[in-house]
């Protein structure tokens, strides 16, 4: 006898298997549950612990020891906040209680610059301490340094170093996870002492592979649940004959989706996020949300809702009887899925009352659910419909045939321990290992050490039946890599990789180098053969059952939905149509077909933004996602813009609309590139492509907007800070078709000023596929009428939403100035209609801070946004009932030839500041985006170019202090790691710190800045393009003004103020930039 346990934070799941294979199946209540002593026989567990952990911050007392300089990394991130609309909100709080900076240094090779500092190490007060050092994973030596004085204490912490969490390149993920393994594996230790878990037991980790219960780390157990469940999938679907599958588990708070291939498990690379937290470890791809049983049911009159928030377990749904909220249980319920009498006590029916109808909260839920698995398919380019979906989960069963109608899946499986599947996967499971050194260099450059190095890996692990070598790889210059088998043959590997990289995105790169990231080595146990169950929990024997039908179980129920039938085939519960089935989408507008159609809309623009991303070579697209699209109507009115880049929000409608102008029939399929700032354009680099699309006598446009690595122009990068025109900047298109008997027409003669043609290019292609996606997508939502109608119904949606906003809003004015030029706005109400004058403002300005007006546009649509605290279409309506007053000829409304760089990322800073003090609802933020510019030619030749965006401080508003040391307002864009900035650029990374203090005083005090700080490894050029360095960000109702951002250039030890304007540097010369405080609220 065996037994299989997976704690969840409900019910703890147990699977009994004998030795002859018969299995027994026992739910026990969590808060009852001592796994040890439900063992019969050898154990196997999951464990929710760790997870519950990480959600809850509820670690020990932890120390983090790291370089100088970089102390302030856990509360800074990558710069980006989590809600694009809601200024205030934070990224959870991090896992470390105190800091501790030391010196010493490694370059990105692992050689020593800087000796490690040899201070007393004062520990008191911490029970666990994380050792996290630059290029650690190169050269571990400074790390156990540190180890090795504190093991000399008398009573030493528990001591994680960062080089034996990951060994991959990524300085910031691998510190978070350094943390989670510092702070809350003590804790799981803890647990499962308490839990008796005897010393021989085996426990499941987030990759899918057993580990021994004594050596089991909470980084590598935050998928540990789930994880059973994704390797029953893989089993089930090659059971019933598939190669493919996608899982669905429905619990009571969320849902979980995966997708398996036959014979290779789906696990991620590189770094994911976990509750909000980064970790660099290997784990099955699971696709969480927040739509489970529990999910709470709302309607605010304008759309219907599903979660996020969940009723728990106490009080429960409404049918618990505990006065609970409505919940997709009670819908569910009421919808006839579940039957009340299976529950212990019975479901009280008369207990529910919902806010809608049943059938339609149920069909949001699962739509979600739909979307969630288009997601991970779209992320791999993959076809759904040879997948079979196998639904797992206490509730799943009731919506499985639903979401596959949605997902073009003609197959549902249901096993019959699948209310424990993923206890029952727990059986699948084998011991494995694996180690991972990274290399970053061309193939032809190391390929002669790849076999020593997997050779070597391999030795550091414990023989088992099965190895593996894998080396991944990705072209030059791009972000995701693939893994393919080692091979003595280089021209093999470049062959598989290059099919692998054809299957994946649809083409190839011959001509671009090929670049080994890491060589992974894998060992694993031999496969344990499957227990089939062979249970019929369902009673239908030989019988097939046509639905609607509702078959119960003492553990789940499953719905056949109406044109389906259910029998049992291979020891499973299969459901099939009996007929191609199509759902008719809504047609009327209610609340219910408002969220249906919203989603759709802009899943369609999110997924072709996720396409963008997967195909681009850029840093710009890849890593700081300085990118948005878009969907319109035929008047090329906004519908859905997938909330990337806030100052992309709104101003691509004016590029479409132009091109209507210039060329009333465009070329369905064509794809139209422009950047003019006279046809809604934001500034030069960001490059737009517009798609038409003509169906059923209907037009459409799909469209994307991308921040390209350098467009020509005076500086590298086409951001010069002394611009005074705009052929400065950059070449200018306004409409010109890229696409000649579909391929990429040759753009040599355009693209001749830019100093990375290729990365354009490429970039540009990633522009045209992602278009193409959407256009797709868009399409195969219904009937050509029926889209162009929703269209306008959420455009009316936004604007009535925004039209009760209006009736609230304060009015007021509000003044500021831009290096020297006037900035007015008054904000009024008339009837209906909002009224933002900016009269008073200033002439155009003399170099580039000029703002066309659509970026004006864009400023007052996410205002607005932001002050709407429902989830509300964003489209073209929400401006409906705004009139914007601008004088002709100003810094808002500038000539065609005016030069335009620092309006797009200064100027509309400053203009949603204006509109949120003329309505006193906060203080003004940073104002700037700190537009850093550098590039040269490193020591090998080549050109290099780096353009970033710095965060700063974020102004306080009546309700609480401000946000410190993260992007705002009009940009959210994410800072590149820092070890993936050394190793790609010719840089050191010196600084990057919280500028404490510089956040304005009052009631509610402002957002502190930023302090970056850059050293040069190679000679180069820096140009910064900013503003607030002379006078702060202005508090309201008496709150202080912000410090100004200040910037300097260090060389051998003399500071020199920056103005920002081109400087010339030289190897050992630093750029240190102090960004702006927000302002206060109220007096202190």
């Amino acid at each position: 006898m065996k037994t299989y346990v997976d704690r969840g934070g409900t019910f703890t799941d147990v699977v009994h298997i004998s030795d002859h294979g018969d299995v027994e199946i026992t739910k026990v209540r969590s808060d009852e549950a001592i796994v040890g002593q439900l063992a019969k026989g050898p154990l196997v567990f999951g464990t929710t612990v760790a997870t519950n952990a990480l959600l809850e911050h509820t670690g020990v007392r932890t120390l983090l020891i790291t370089n100088r300089g970089l102390g302030d990394l856990p509360w800074i991130g990558d710069m980006s906040r989590p809600d694009l609309f809601d200024p205030d909100r934070t990224w959870p709080k991090p896992l470390c209680n105190g800091v501790l900076e030391v010196g010493g240094r490694l370059d990105r090779d692992g050689t020593e610059l800087e000796p490690i500092e040899g201070k007393e190490l004062n520990v008191d007060g911490y029970e666990s301490v994380a050792i996290v050092l630059l290029h650690s994973h190169r050269n571990p030596a400074h790390e156990h340094a540190i180890k090795a004085q504190l093991e000399q204490l008398d009573a030493p912490p528990y001591i994680v170093m960062s080089h034996e969490c990951s060994t991959e390149v990524g300085f910031l993920a691998r510190l978070e996870t350094t943390l989670v393994d510092a702070a809350i594996t003590p804790h799981l230790s803890e647990a499962l002492i308490r839990d008796q878990i005897p010393a021989t037991a085996q426990a499941m980790q987030s990759d899918g592979s057993l580990c021994d219960a004594t050596t089991l780390r909470a980084q590598d157990a935050v998928l540990s649940g789930p994880a059973g469940g994704v390797l029953a999938v893989a089993r089930i679907a090659e059971q019933a004959g598939f190669s493919r599958a996608v899982g669905l588990d429905m619990g009571g708070t969320s849902t979980d989706v995966c997708r398996v291939d036959q014979g290779s498990l789906p696990r991620r690379k590189g770094d994911t996020r976990v509750a909000g937290v980064r970790l660099q470890r290997p784990m099955l791809e699971v696709e969480t949300i927040a739509a489970g049983g529990g999910s709470i049911l709302t309607n605010d009159g304008i759309r219907l809702r599903v979660g996020p928030a969940s009723a728990g377990a106490n009080p429960g749904p409404q049918c618990y009887g505990r006065g609970g909220p409505p919940t997709l249980t009670d819908a569910a319920l009421a919808a006839g899925l579940v039957d009340p009498a299976q529950f212990d006590p019975p479901l009280n029916t008369t207990a529910v009352e919902l806010p809608g109808e049943a059938n339609e909260f149920l069909d949001i839920a699962r739509e979600a659910m739909a979307q969630a698995v288009h997601r991970i398919a779209t992320s791999r380019g993959i076809d759904l419909s040879d997948h079979a979906l196998v639904a797992y989960g206490g509730a799943a069963g009731q919506h499985a045939a639903a979401v596959a109608e949605r997902l073009g899946i003609s197959t549902v499986l249901i096993h019959p321990c699948a209310s424990v599947l993923s206890a029952w996967g727990l059986s699948l499971a084998r011991p494995e290992h694996e180690a991972v050194l990274a290399i970053w260099k061309p193939l032809d450059q190391c390929f002669d050490s790849l076999q020593a190095s997997c050779r070597t890996l391999e030795e550091r692990l414990p023989p088992l039946d099965e190895s593996e070598w894998i080396v991944d790889l990705r072209y030059q210059g791009t972000e995701h890599s693939i893994g393919v088998p080692f091979s003595t043959e280089q021209e093999q590997i470049q062959r598989v990789f290059e099919e692998e990289h054809t299957r994946h995105f649809g083409f190839a790169r011959p001509s671009l180098a090929i670049e080994v990231v890491n060589v992974r080595v894998r060992v694993a146990a031999k496969a344990p053969n499957m227990n089939r169950v062979d249970d019929d929990p369902w009673n239908l024997q030989d019988r097939t059952v046509a639905g609607p039908h509702r078959i119960s179980t003492p553990t789940t129920s499953i719905w056949v939905p109406d044109g389906w039938e259910a029998s049992r085939q291979a020891g499973l519960l299969t459901l099939r149509p009996k007929a191609s089935r199509p759902q008719p989408p809504p047609v009327e507008r209610t609340p219910w077909a408002v969220e249906l159609w919203g989603s759709r809309f802009m899943a369609v623009a999110e997924q072709a933004g996720e396409v963008l991303r997967r195909l681009a070579r850029s840093v710009n697209v890849r890593e700081r996602l300085d990118f948005s699209c878009a969907i319109f109507d035929g008047a090329g009115r906004l519908v859905a813009n997938a909330p990337h880049i806030p100052v992309h929000l709104g101003a691509m409608g004016a590029t479409v609309r132009d091109l209507l102008a210039h060329l009333p029939e465009p070329e369905p399929g064509q794809a139209y590139l422009c950047n003019d700032p006279a046809a809604g354009g934001s500034h030069l680099p960001d490059l737009t492509v517009v798609t038409p699309l003509v169906s059923e006598n209907q037009r459409f446009f799909v469209a994307s907007r991308a921040h390209h690595v350098d467009v020509g122009g005076t500086t590298p990068g086409s951001m010069p800070a002394d611009s005074t025109q705009l052929a400065d900047e950059g070449f200018v298109a306004r409409h010109i078709p890229l696409l000649e008997n579909e391929r990429l027409r040759d753009l040599s003669s355009l693209l001749a000023a830019s100093r990375q043609p290729d990365t354009v290019l490429a970039d540009l292609a990633a522009q045209i596929a992602a278009n193409r996606f959407a256009a797709q997508q868009l399409l195969e939502l219904g009937p050509a009428n029926l889209i162009a109608t929703w269209m306008r119904h959420l455009q009316d949606v936004a604007s009535e939403s925004v039209e009760r906003l209006i009736q609230e809003l304060p009015e007021g004015s509000a003044q500021d100035s831009v290096d020297g030029v006037p900035l007015q706005l008054t904000v009024r109400r008339e009837g209906s209609t909002l009224v933002a004058d900016f009269s008073g403002t200033g002439d155009p300005h003399p170099g580039n801070l000029n703002a066309p007006q659509a970026v004006v546009r864009a400023a007052l649509l996410y205002s607005l946004r932001t002050l709407i605290d429902k989830d509300i279409p964003l489209n073209e309506g929400t401006l409906r009932p705004v009139r914007i007053i601008l004088p002709e000829t100003s810094i808002l409304s500038p000539p065609p030839k005016a030069a335009v760089a620092g309006g797009n990322v200064e100027t509309s800073q400053r203009l949603v500041d204006l509109f949120l003090r003329a309505t006193g609802l906060r203080a003004g933020s940073q104002g700037t985006m700190n537009n850093l510019t550098l590039g040269g030619i490193d020591t090998n030749g080549g050109a290099w170019s780096l353009y970033e965006t710095i965060g700063g401080g974020t102004g306080a508003t009546a309700h609480s202090n401000a946000p410190s040391g993260h992007q705002t307002h009009m940009t959210n864009t994410r800072a590149t790691d820092i070890e993936v900035l050394e190793t790609r650029y010719p840089l050191r990374v010196r600084r990057f710190a919280i500028r404490h203090g510089s956040g304005g005083a009052g009631r509610h005090s402002g957002g502190d800045g930023l302090v970056r700080e850059l050293e040069l490894v190679c000679s180069g050029e820096a140009t910064l393009l900013a503003t607030r360095r002379d006078q702060g960000a202005c508090g309201i109702e008496g709150g202080a003004s912000g410090t100004p951002g200040q910037d300097t250039v260090i060389r051998e030890g003399a500071v020199t103020l920056w103005d920002g304007r081109s400087v010339q540097l030289v190897p050992g010369d630093r750029l240190r930039i102090e960004t702006p405080g927000g302002g206060g609220y109220g007096k202190p």
